[in-house]
């Protein structure tokens, strides 16, 4: 698990290896990602959109 707090936002990525969907073979690995979002602070937030950078 991968996780960053920046500004009272508590961001957590488990990655999970999809086995029967990737083809090694080929170079072609496929991973599902479950995030978790928390707020931390005491402000009312919302997420307005979202963008991940996977590398």
């Amino acid at each position: 698990m991968e996780t960053l707090i920046t500004e009272g936002i508590k961001v957590s990525v488990t990655p999970s290896y999809q086995a029967a969907y990737s083809r090694p073979a080929l170079d072609r690995y496929i991973f599902a990602y479950h995030i978790t979002i928390e707020n931390l602070g005491t402000d009312t937030v919302q997420l307005l959109r979202r963008h991940w950078f996977i590398w």
